[in-house]
């Protein structure tokens, strides 16, 4: 074999080679764009399946959110529902209360100018008709018989039904002989209940149940807790 037939052998060999070589690596380069395409493809599922997933847990978020409020909504309505039913029973209580309290008549009142320390007063015997029995009745006056009173206020104790009590009110000397009273009553019992009353009264020139003559300064059967 001549010199040239060697370099002609071994430069076909070498571009069989070359060719081999580019083919391999043709092959790894068209593997790895194919490998490369999966992997994209893998990656747009994952991402595809990552955003169902996040798109999932906003919708439960809103849903949770929903049933927050209308949770909510629901304890509000219960506590309305709540209050609502105790202002009922307080109302109840409190009609309650004032259907077993106290109710009172006032007999006869009138204006005595008659007294042995020349002090006029109001004269008044309130008499309770109904109720349990009082601990103490804080009666206070108004109107226009009382416009110019000294004292407006006293105390009776120890008051039940058919019990009655003389309530003495001072006026001045310039007070009407005649004209309403009004007393308004702050009433206890011994368990400590408390009721408030309002009772209005005429009053008269003196005691119809009273015969006093012209000049007498007592009556022919006095109240010996009277301060005439």
């Amino acid at each position: 074999m001549t010199t040239d037939q060697i370099v002609a052998a071994v430069a076909a060999g070498a571009g069989v080679l070359a060719a081999g070589i580019a083919g391999w690596q043709a092959g790894i380069a068209r593997r790895q764009a194919r490998d490369a395409r999966e992997d994209a493809a893998i990656a747009q599922a994952a991402a595809e399946a990552a955003r169902r997933q996040a798109d999932a847990a906003e919708q439960q978020a809103r849903s949770g959110e929903e049933q927050v409020k209308a949770a909510e909504a629901h304890v509000r309505a219960a506590e309305e529902q709540v209050r609502l039913l105790q202002r009922q029973l307080d109302a109840q209580e409190a009609e309650r209360h004032e259907a077993r309290g106290p109710q009172f008549i006032i007999r006869r009142g009138w204006v005595d100018r008659r007294t042995q320390r020349g002090r006029v007063t109001a004269r008044v015997y309130l008499e309770q008709t109904a109720g349990p029995g009082l601990d103490t009745v804080i009666a206070t006056a108004t109107g226009p018989v009382m416009r110019d009173a000294e004292n407006n206020t006293t105390r009776c104790r120890s008051l039940a039904v058919g019990g009655d009590a003389r309530l003495t009110f001072y006026l001045s000397q310039n007070a009407p002989e005649r004209g309403t009273i009004v007393l308004d009553l702050e009433c206890t019992a011994a368990t400590g209940e408390i009721w408030r009353r309002s009772i209005s009264h005429d009053l008269s020139t003196r005691d119809p149940y009273d015969p006093f003559e012209p000049g007498a300064v007592t009556s022919p059967n006095p109240n010996w807790n009277d301060p005439r």
